[in-house]
């Protein structure tokens, strides 16, 4: 009886001693991603109410970014200031002389002199073509206008020479006569009103040679009225109307509107 109470206090013993034993802490790391690189302290609670503090060093890896596209400059655009701009106009006086060897042109006036009785031959008084960005100009008012043309072979007795509106009809055909004693020459006389002495300003159209389909010479040419005025309407800054003498814009305008009394050669305003 003794020996079996002796076992049981030893047991007792035993396990109060296991009991009371200190176990090992345990240390537990964890990591922490952050934005930028800094200290981070983990404090882990583990039983036995044993507190283990750890530094970790921690370095964010950067999320990539994007490549920045690139974008197409846009240069400002001005707003159009009514009087500041460019004259709509093609012609001018201060041109050189139009030099083509296939073409020579001119224009008379009343002043010009009758010069000979060759037609295709330009009187010494006698207003040349001159040369407008590669294009002939003749300047008019005329009386009449000539045009001479070189072929390299002979020209055809059909040759005539057409005039195109702005749909690319032909509405004036006038005939290309010959040259005495040069048969690849030719020239033509315009005597047409609308040419010669427009209500406009300025005209430019397409001029060609043909002879029956093929086309034997072809080009834009401008005529411009000398006595064009240097002074411009306010509202588009362009030549007055050749037929009234006055703006467009004095139509719909008041004299309390802006624009009014558009400033003539003397420049004051006027109607």
């Amino acid at each position: 009886m003794k020996r079996i109470f002796s076992l049981i206090l030893t047991l007792i013993l035993l396990l109060s001693i296991i009991g009371c034993a200190t176990p090992t802490p345990q240390i537990i790391e964890q990591t922490v991603v952050v934005p930028q690189t800094v200290v981070v302290e983990q404090t882990v609670i583990v039983p036995q109410v044993t507190v283990v503090t750890k530094e970790v060093v921690v370095t964010a890896t950067p999320e990539p970014t994007a490549t920045p596209e690139k974008t197409a400059s846009v240069e400002p655009v001005s707003p159009a200031v009514a009087g500041t701009s460019e004259p709509d106009m093609i012609g001018s006086e201060n041109l050189p002389v139009y030099d083509d060897p296939m073409l020579k042109a001119w224009c008379t006036t009343i002043k010009t002199s009758q010069g000979s009785d060759k037609a295709w031959e330009m009187p010494a008084d006698a207003l040349p073509a001159l040369n407008n960005n590669g294009k002939p100009q003749l300047n008019i008012p005329s009386t009449k206008c000539t045009l001479v043309f070189t072929f390299n072979q002979p020209l055809p007795a059909d040759a005539q020479l057409l005039v195109y509106d702005i749909y690319n009809t032909a509405w004036l055909k006038l005939p290309v006569k010959a040259v005495d004693g040069n048969a690849n020459m030719g020239y033509a006389e315009i005597k047409h009103e609308s040419i010669i002495d427009p209500p406009l300003w300025e005209t430019q159209a397409k001029y060609e040679v043909k002879s029956g389909e093929q086309s034997l010479w072809s080009s834009e040419i401008v005529f411009y009225d000398k006595n064009t005025p240097n002074w411009r309407c306010v509202a588009n800054n362009a030549p007055p109307r050749k037929d009234t003498g006055k703006c467009d814009s004095q139509i719909e305008l008041h004299p309390w509107d802006a624009g009014w009394g558009t400033p003539g050669p003397d420049g004051w305003g006027h109607n």
